[in-house]
This record gives structure tokens, C-alpha cells and sequence, in this order.
């Protein structure tokens, strides 16, 4: 699935995977790196979802993780509205 939904229906898609516990991870295909309060969310990379929580603030919030960044000693986790989450990521991927 890619991040073409609207916020609610990501938002009700991401609930249910975390309900059922599935994995879930989310990956950017832009060439630009974005920060946001101090998190570098990089170009061409993936990220795992830890929680979503539909009741948060603007919608729904989505917590994600940069597995990747553990040795790096950047921030790890870092906390986005759903709206937030649809701008920055491109592809949603939940498994089976």
C-alpha cells in the first residue's frame, strides 16, 4: 500500500496490523533527507512502525523507529501526527 489514503483510512489500516500484531514498516523513496525537531529522516530508507495510537492528537499519531541509526547515537523514535506521517513516508508495508 502506498501512502495515497487518506488520513483516516491510514490511520484505521495501521490500527488494525497493530491490533492483530503485525509487523509494520514504512520506507521514503525521496532524495532529500528531512528533519524534523532534531530526527533526520534519511532519503531511500526504511523504518518500523512501534505504535500507532488513533485516539492522539491531529487524527491519530504514529510512532516510528530508524533501526538503522543504533549506533549512530541520533535519536531513534520520534512521534508524528498521521497528516505528518502521509507527508514524510511514501510506502506502508504490513506483514502477513
Amino acid at each position: 500500500m502506498t501512502c495515497t489514503l487518506d488520513a483516516a483510512h491510514l490511520r484505521d489500516v495501521l490500527s488494525a496490523a497493530q491490533a492483530q500484531h503485525k509487523p509494520i514498516v514504512t520506507g521514503r523513496d525521496m532524495f532529500w533527507n528531512v528533519f524534523v525537531d532534531d530526527f533526520r529522516f534519511p532519503d531511500l530508507h526504511a523504518f518500523t512502525i512501534l505504535h500507532v495510537d488513533s485516539g492522539g492528537a491531529d487524527g491519530g499519531t504514529v510512532t516510528v523507529q530508524n533501526p538503522w541509526d543504533k549506533l549512530s547515537g541520533e535519536k531513534r523514535t520520534f512521534d508524528l501526527s498521521v497528516h505528518d506521517f502521509r507527508r514524510l513516508f511514501t510506502r506502508v508495508f504490513v506483514g502477513g
